[in-house]
């Protein structure tokens, strides 16, 4: 098994990544039946570096029903995140980055989701899509995320109550520091009628 692990990291490593998912999948049918988190989990890499974007969406599906609450869950979701932007499905890819986010893993891991997330967000992700993840998220962060991301979608439908009244709930103190330009700038319409 290990040989074989090693090969398909190399290949995968120098950018071979069709050859990579060849040996991905051996290990996962011929070495481990299935059983084995790691190789599970670059093989939907190797999938979304061929810009395979389905099987690696179903890979990653597979990998969170098969391995639920496992170490590597948020980097998977953060994989279904960019295959969701790929699609231009940016409210999936947000309910999937949020829920990477929360894991907590490591600073870096945690700052690159954020940025992510910003960029989503100047989507202008629709008012339904927002409303359905704020009654699904508990997280204060995620919230306050959510909510910013609701007073810029007021802006752009021009409703200047709702972007007020999403901004006020918002604690700047819990809020990441990658979304305080973000906030300032939209802080800015607060009492601007003729914006």
């Amino acid at each position: 098994y290990t040989d074989h692990f090693y090969l398909a990291l190399d290949h995968y490593n120098k950018k071979r990544f069709q050859l990579a998912e060849n040996e991905f999948k051996n290990i996962l049918v011929d070495k481990r039946n299935f059983e084995d988190p790691v190789s599970h989990y670059m093989l939907a890499k190797t999938q979304f570096k061929q810009k395979k974007m389905d099987v690696s969406e179903r890979t990653c599906n597979s990998y969170l029903n098969k391995y639920p609450r496992s170490l590597y869950e948020p980097y998977v979701k953060s994989l279904l995140g960019d295959i969701f932007i790929s699609k231009e499905k940016y409210s999936f890819a947000l309910e999937q980055l949020l829920s990477a986010r929360q894991s907590k893993v490591d600073s870096i891991f945690i700052k690159k989701i954020d940025n992510r997330i910003l960029r989503i967000l100047l989507t202008g992700i629709s008012s339904n899509h927002l409303e359905r993840l704020l009654f699904l998220n508990e997280s204060r962060v995620n919230l306050s995320i959510l909510n910013l991301a609701k007073s810029y979608r007021a802006i752009l439908d021009g409703d200047m109550n709702d972007m007020e009244l999403s901004l006020s709930v918002i604690d700047k103190n819990i809020l990441p520091k990658s979304f305080h330009v973000f906030f300032e700038s939209l802080s800015l319409f607060v009492g601007d009628e003729g914006a």
